[in-house]
């Protein structure tokens, strides 16, 4: 049985839950979750520092990018998720070359980062912003302002 997720934190997202779900005949499947799922704003600074490092690497994708950092820190995140963990060995994928680990990972099919909770996204965060500055790698962070 397939269950959607919706992340309610508004008035909006509420009304909009409610368009959905009476769209569907009864009895419909749902169930409701603890806890604030994934901020958007998390999401969006992920998407931004995936960019900014494959920028200051200069040799990579955006994409590649992505695909590394999953493996690097998303993947043992989502590993801690049983049903996760099911499909990552029903698949094999622990036996598959580096890359092709990579090409999945950032493909989106395994809902890696999608799936993580708020504070398993902020934990995964931090992982990457330790890592840049390992590196040497600016990452943008919202409370920096532009002085243009």
């Amino acid at each position: 049985m397939k269950f959607s997720t919706w992340t309610v934190r508004n008035t909006e997202d509420w009304e909009r839950f409610a368009h959905w779900f009476s769209a569907h005949p009864n009895p419909y499947p749902f169930r409701i979750n603890p806890g604030d799922g994934r901020s958007l704003s998390q999401n969006a600074l992920f998407h931004l520092w995936v960019g900014q490092i494959a920028s200051q690497r200069g040799d990579v994708s955006a994409s590649t990018v992505k695909g590394e950092l999953h493996h690097r820190f998303g993947l043992g995140i989502r590993l801690r998720d049983p049903q996760f963990t099911f499909i990552w060995d029903k698949i094999g994928a622990s036996d598959w070359p580096y890359d092709k680990q990579c090409n999945l990972l950032s493909s989106g099919a395994l809902n890696v980062s999608s799936a993580m909770t708020t504070a398993e996204l902020k934990e995964y965060l931090n992982e990457i912003e330790l890592l840049a500055a390992q590196q040497g790698w600016h990452l943008t962070h919202p409370r920096e302002q532009s002085n243009d």
